[in-house]
């Protein structure tokens, strides 16, 4: 049994018909037939009711129907699957940031970056951002969270998000009339 039979099967049985499905499949209809009885042979099961006007499938023929459509889904999937595996992000990610952005942003990014890439191992270190570049630059760290420093040519900076600093204060406090 090969996948070629169980596309044969597969048309047939969707099409209803060894014609029908000979024609789909661009091949001669005795060809088809061919690999049917050999399929038919092998597995030792009467597979489709022939009759004049289109087949019937028999028991037998409903259950590999539905192994079938699974097997011909699974191969077919098998290069989008392989390609996804070489595409899979995963390893150490050694981040550097600040103490502040460890304690109120770092855990909410962290969730959402294992959601997307559960292959990770997230490695935290808190410093402060003028260390970040000599760290990007040494290897010691693969990204950096803070503010913007001199970055020098090597580097790239993407914002994350914006944010206001504030300064929140009582109304009755001395600085608030100044």
């Amino acid at each position: 049994m090969n996948s070629i039979q169980l596309e044969y099967f597969l048309s047939i049985a969707r099409m209803g018909s060894f014609t029908a499905a000979s024609r789909n499949l661009h091949l001669t209809q005795p060809a088809l037939s061919k690999q049917i009885q050999q399929l038919e042979e092998e597995l030792g099961a009467l597979l489709f009711i022939r009759r004049p006007h289109g087949i019937r499938l028999t028991p037998e023929g409903k259950k590999l129907l539905k192994e079938a459509e699974e097997i011909i889904r699974r191969i077919r999937n098998i290069p989008a699957e392989l390609n996804d595996l070489h595409h899979t992000v995963s390893g150490e990610l050694n981040i550097v940031c600040t103490n502040f952005l460890s304690r109120t942003i770092m855990p909410g990014l962290l969730k959402r970056l294992l959601e997307k890439y559960p292959g990770i191992c997230p490695r935290i270190r808190e410093t402060t951002a003028r260390q970040h570049p000599e760290m990007l630059m040494n290897g010691s760290a693969d990204i950096g969270l803070g503010n913007i420093y001199q970055l020098g040519k090597q580097l790239s900076c993407h914002p994350i998000f914006k944010s206001e600093l504030v300064l929140i204060r009582s109304v009755l406090s001395p600085l608030a009339q100044k």
